[in-house]
């Protein structure tokens, strides 16, 4: 039945009851009107017969009631039972009621909704399988924590890396599986009362953070493997948030690098003796030592020394990329004032400068800058090396001349020193600190260098606390380098 047919029905059953009632009062009142021409036993008869008629259509209507209300009872309880099953996931469940009314109507929306609702249900479960698929297809180990530190997934990478199943490590707190080693610090890291574990803190602030170094992680059979690799956080539909653990197992590559150190360290150490050898034999014929040399000899032992020289420089950069590389770099601190290190280099580099005809200008004369607390030997060694720099490539006619500077700018202490020469490609500029990398416009020039330098000076400035940077318009244009380092005062 029709929801508007269904309404009228209703009305008509109200108004109905209503009419009876009136029905009853009508006729009550009209027999006692007409008492004086009836007796009174036709009044109790009249009366009797209409109260009969009344309660009679009274039971029908209740009757038809009582077997409505049947039916509506049995479909909600058909109802009933079928939202229950889909509350236990049974989405195979069936409802059937046949009914035109609003009962019906609210089964078939039931029905519908439990039809669109495993819709939705089996497109997330394909999406979930998408994702897992990665996660397991990954080359990294990844472990996925909730915010309570208990591990969700496990990829096959990372069960490899602990020689663990999936079935022990699921489920359980993260310093129950990860046994991490801090090898600087000779000791366990993460443990369940470690405050200062990176993935508490990552979890405790939802932030990204990386695997500090040197760090191995132990697995089931105590086997140590270095690793390396980051943990993030990433925040659900729900409002939660999810912390993703990825690290791979570097124990090779870190042997390899150890084992490309130790080779250059040794290669390097071999070669050093005999070539101080030969560079201390030709200043000695130089100076004489072994004779008045001619001309030419001269040129030649001269090239002979100028090359040993550079020979020497290359390797002693070697030996210091190693050590960096190898992290045997030590760092005496102390406080010092950065006039006296770059007035020494002036010093130092005067005779150079002038053979190649640039020169160097200072633009500070007797003001001193605050102190700042560096390695007085590194800061050296940084700022000869950009000074040098700055001198080879500034050997162009008309513009020989390397400028320095010191000022203080704000908290910070900062160098410069700008020269006029060769300047640095606009689409190379980003590769300047880079291990061996030298600007394809040096080629022309002829001066010396390995592309260590500048890698070295940004890594021993930064150990320091320091920043190192440069501006260069273009090719041509020159290029200035500058060095900060906070100020003590």
């Amino acid at each position: 039945m029709p929801l508007k047919r269904l309404k009228s029905f209703r009305v008509f059953l109200y108004f109905l009851i209503i009419g009876l009632f009136l029905f009853l009062i009508i006729s009550l009142f009209t027999l006692f009107l007409r008492q004086e021409s009836k007796t009174f036993a036709n009044f109790l008869s009249n009366f009797f017969l209409i109260f009969s008629s009344f309660n009679i259509f009274i039971f029908i209507i209740a009757i038809v009631g009582i077997f409505i209300s049947i039916g509506v009872v049995h479909s909600l309880e058909k109802i009933s039972r079928f939202s229950q099953q889909i509350r236990e996931g049974n989405f195979k469940a069936s409802l059937e009621v046949k009914r035109a009314d609003e009962i019906g109507r609210l089964a078939e929306n039931l029905v519908q909704m439990r039809d669109q609702l495993v819709k939705i249900l089996n497109s997330l479960e394909r999406e979930k399988e998408k994702a897992l698929s990665i996660i397991k297809n990954i080359s990294d180990g990844i472990v996925v924590l909730n915010s309570q530190g208990i591990i969700k997934i496990a990829n096959s990478v990372a069960q490899e890396i602990l020689s663990e199943t999936e079935k022990n490590i699921i489920g359980r707190k993260y310093y129950e599986v990860l046994k991490l080693f801090d090898k600087e610090k000779e000791k366990y890291i993460c443990e369940s009362n470690d405050t200062d574990c990176f993935i508490k803190k990552a979890i405790k602030n939802c932030e990204k953070i990386n695997i500090p170094k040197n760090i191995y992680i132990i697995d089931k059979y105590e086997r140590k493997k270095e690793i390396s690799g980051r943990i993030s956080t990433f925040e659900e539909k729900n409002g939660l948030s999810s912390f993703i653990l990825a690290f791979r197992d570097v124990t090779a590559e870190k042997e390899i690098e150890r084992m490309k150190s130790e080779f250059i360290s040794i290669t390097s150490h071999q070669l050093r003796t005999p070539l101080s050898s030969v560079r201390w034999y030709a200043e000695m014929l130089l100076a004489g030592d072994a004779g008045k040399l001619n001309k030419n000899q001269t040129i030649f032992l001269t090239d002979v020394h100028e090359s040993t020289i550079t020979a020497i420089d290359l390797i002693n950069n070697l030996l210091d990329l190693s050590r960096l590389e190898g992290g045997e770099i030590k760092y005496n601190l102390e406080p010092i004032q950065l006039e006296t290190i770059i007035e020494n280099l002036i010093s130092d580099l005067s005779a150079y400068a002038k053979a190649t005809n640039v020169e160097i200008e200072k633009t500070f004369k007797q003001i001193i800058t605050p102190k700042v607390k560096v390695d007085s030997k590194k800061v050296y060694q940084v700022f000869s090396n950009i000074i040098v720099n700055a001198v080879n490539y500034s050997q162009i006619p008309g513009k020989r001349k390397v400028v320095l500077s010191l000022k203080k700018l704000g908290k910070e202490i900062v160098f410069s020193c700008a020269d006029s020469g060769i300047g640095i490609p606009k689409e190379e500029q980003k590769n300047i600190f880079k291990k061996f990398f030298r600007a394809t416009n040096t080629a022309g020039v002829g001066a010396p260098g390995s592309g260590i330098g500048l890698y070295i000076a940004k890594i021993f400035v930064e150990q320091m606390k320091g920043k190192i940077w440069f501006e260069s318009e273009d090719k041509g244009k020159g290029t200035t380098f500058y060095v900060s380092f906070p100020s003590l005062a």
